[in-house]
């Protein structure tokens, strides 16, 4: 039998993270990560590289490829061509990817191409995906996916895949990702667990997820010895939603002699045991969501893990360790106010986050911040290329409590202006705890963009997109 054709798409979207190609510090930033990590990363001589890649994208590549002959487009990092041959042309898509991805399915369409999408945006929103796609699936595709290849093998697919139990790391194979031949940056992608534990109500891990689960640890360990890689991502949302499991995981890791990177959360990051264990087994970067400094705000969202007067205390803790802190905050709660702007940055400053990163809050189909702003007409634009919560191009999707829309865009570049500027770039990292030469390298070429192009917006990025409004047949039902 002749093996169908699958096409997996992960669609564009301005991202501050790509890294756009312009001289000397690019060289430098390829020279180091030949040098030090696999060996395999240059920058490419196409506008952008990510730094990591999609892996909602692998992960379908996995599930696919023992039936199928599967070719990937990840039109990040390249264009996509619509004359491929396929007999199925999937897209998997956030909400801020989703009106690129129902042009990129028009084109399929109009060459009679089936054309079927899933992710967090088609699971929260399948009716809407249904007038632009062939098929929608909905919830984790391991629950579905065999069905999807038997009718795609019948000839005839269903308009809706639907899965809504929880899919156990048993049956989710590892990524089938081998560096992405120097498109992206040289760490392996190790997945070691599902969902979360938590619901933050500006998060829609639980709708589209659901609870926290992870792999045997063993296995883990296999893959890892499997690939031969030294360094190594963990893209989870939180290695730490299971603090034993997790513990069993960094003392199987210390023998390894990996390097890893991966997001904890604030519970176990007062943990000083959980602290020595990611230390030894080779931790050098770790990313915690603070949020906000306000505890009405942490209590509102429920991320009630998160004590605030915890906070320097915790990011002590970690550089004593020598583990450098990707600090992300959230502007725009409902206790803010125009103070907690600078109040954040100076909080930034003072306590020597590495890596600070910015959002602004957005309320997402399938959250609970959605329902309730959505329930007290809060939201006022329904354009889905404007649900992009770090870049500050646009204004926020939703009016402020406490101060206009616009005061919160400015309150939000001012923060970004004021801790990546250079006197604040050199003051952080004059006093840094870590040296960490990845995550000098970042606060440098953000500083650059913040020179050059006045934001975090990366450099060769068009400064403005052309407004497209959802029609009212589009909004969330």
């Amino acid at each position: 039998m002749t093996r169908k054709k699958v096409v997996l798409i992960n669609p564009k979207t301005v991202s501050k993270y790509y890294h756009f190609t312009s001289g000397g510090v690019d060289r430098l930033f390829e020279w180091f990560f030949r040098m030090y990590y696999d060996g395999r990363f240059q920058v490419p001589s196409h506008a952008y590289c990510t730094v990591m890649p999609p892996v909602t994208l692998y992960a379908l590549a996995a599930l696919f490829e023992s039936r199928c002959e599967v070719s990937l487009a990840d039109e990040q990092v390249e264009q996509v061509d619509y004359d491929l041959e396929a007999d199925l042309v999937c897209v998997t898509s956030t909400t801020p990817q989703i009106l690129r991805a129902y042009e990129i399915a028009q084109h399929f369409r109009a060459r009679g191409v089936h054309t079927a999408v899933g992710g967090v945006h088609a699971t929260c929103l399948p009716d809407e995906c249904a007038r632009h796609f062939d098929t929608v699936c909905v919830g984790e595709a391991e629950g579905y996916i065999g069905e999807l290849v038997d009718d795609l093998y019948a000839g005839g697919l269903k308009p809706r895949y639907v899965n809504r139990t929880i899919v156990s790391m048993a049956d989710v194979p590892f990524y089938s990702y081998e560096i992405g031949g120097g498109r992206y940056l040289p760490f392996h992608v190790i997945n070691f667990s599902r969902g979360c534990a938590f619901r933050c109500d500006f998060c829609s891990i639980q709708t589209v997820q659901g609870g926290y689960r992870t792999r045997p640890v063993d296995k883990v360990v296999e893959r890892i010895e499997a690939v031969g890689s030294r360094n190594l991502w963990f893209p989870d949302a939180t290695l730490t939603g299971d603090p034993q499991r997790a513990r069993e995981l960094f003392a199987a890791l210390a023998p390894l002699r990996v390097r890893w990177t991966g997001q904890i959360t604030m519970n176990v990051a007062r943990d000083e045991r959980m602290l020595d264990l990611m230390a030894e087994s080779g931790c050098w970067l770790a990313g915690i969501g603070f949020e906000s400094l306000s505890k009405l705000n942490i209590e509102a969202a429920h991320k009630t893990h998160n004590r605030v007067e915890d906070y320097a205390r915790v990011l002590k803790a970690l550089h004593d360790r020598n583990i450098a802190v990707e600090g992300d905050f959230v502007f725009g709660f409902d206790d803010d106010h125009e103070g907690a702007f600078d109040a954040t940055a100076r909080f930034v400053l003072e306590t020597g986050v590495d890596l600070p990163e910015f959002y602004v809050l957005t309320p997402y189909p399938g959250t609970a911040l959605h329902r309730r702003l959505h329930a007290e007409g809060r939201i006022v634009d329904w354009d889905w290329s404007h649900y992009d919560n770090t870049h500050f191009q646009h204004l926020p999707v939703y009016q402020p409590k406490h101060m206009s829309r616009e005061a919160l865009r400015e309150g939000c570049r001012r923060a970004e202006r004021r801790v990546y500027s250079l006197p604040g770039t050199l003051r952080r990292i004059a006093g840094a705890r870590v040296m960490r030469a990845p995550v000098l390298i970042a606060n440098s070429v953000y500083a650059r963009r913040l020179i050059r192009g006045g934001d975090l917006t990366p450099l060769g990025e068009a400064r403005t997109r052309e407004q497209r409004q959802t029609t009212p047949a589009d909004r969330i039902q």
